[in-house]
């Protein structure tokens, strides 16, 4: 059994105990000197969490207890007890980031979450391409068919379903070419699709977007917003989070 499948085997330990010990949280992070197991009450867990946010958002929100709630399946928020529409707003912005910077605990949210992917250079390893410029400048698509995939296949799907059973809904939003024609934008969008179904075949995208180039991604979709991952840096500037993030990130939100 090589590590990968050593870690796979403690998360899969760790779900069936958190099954069978449904008051506690449980958690397995990967650090720099290997895996660190955590497991707390879920009252004690919740009760870390008002406490973190009375410390950081005590001018905004001061009843968290009425916020943070805990039954037998799981710590959750329940944004509709937020007082007004900007505090929710304001909320849900702050969340993401505390949760994503902090890493600790397990929150669900009770209001739909998209979290949202890009493609090329997040998911896709696009851009390690031989010719790949070349390739697109003559309107070939071979780029986006043969791109390697940038997360060990099984981890990504099993991180994935387990955010839908949390109720997290699961989008792409990818752009075409900058420098396109209708045909091409057509073309790319199957090859993406086609990428997709071959590579994360096990996954059941709730949206999928192929866009024109430059199009705002934080405005696509039947709800747009929520969480976005993107290689982009100017997309970024929106709100979402690069690569490099999105293994502590969907670790963190999965389990």
């Amino acid at each position: 059994m090589n590590y990968e499948n050593f870690i796979y085997a403690v998360e899969d330990i760790t779900l069936k105990y958190q099954r069978m010990n449904p008051d506690m949280c449980v958690f397995v992070n990967r650090t720099d000197y290997g895996l660190e197991l955590t497991c707390m009450p879920k009252e004690r867990m919740r009760k870390q969490w008002i406490d973190q946010m009375l410390t950081e958002y005590s001018e905004d929100y001061e009843d968290w207890s009425e916020v943070i709630l805990c039954d037998k399946n799981r710590i959750y928020l329940d944004v509709s007890r937020l007082n007004t529409i900007k505090i929710k707003l304001d909320f849900l912005e702050n969340l993401c980031y505390y949760i994503f910077t902090e890493k600790k605990g397990m929150i669900q949210m009770t209001n739909t979450i998209y979290i949202n992917f890009d493609m090329d250079g997040t998911i896709a390893d696009f851009y390690n391409v031989p010719h790949w410029l070349e390739a697109i400048r003559a309107f070939d698509t071979h780029p986006y068919e043969v791109a390697r995939p940038m997360f060990h296949r099984t981890w990504m799907t099993r991180q994935l379903n387990r955010l839908q059973n949390c109720g997290y809904k699961l989008r792409i939003i990818t752009w075409t070419s900058k420098e396109s024609t209708p045909e091409f934008d057509e073309a790319t969008r199957i090859a993406k699709l086609n990428w997709l179904a071959e590579n994360l075949p096990a996954v059941h995208w709730d949206e999928i977007h192929v866009v024109p180039y430059g199009t705002p991604k934080h405005l696509v979709g039947a709800e747009p917003g929520g969480i976005l991952f993107d290689d982009n840096e100017a997309v970024r500037h929106d709100g979402a989070f690069d690569e490099q993030e999105l293994f502590t990130i969907l670790k963190s939100l999965g389990l």
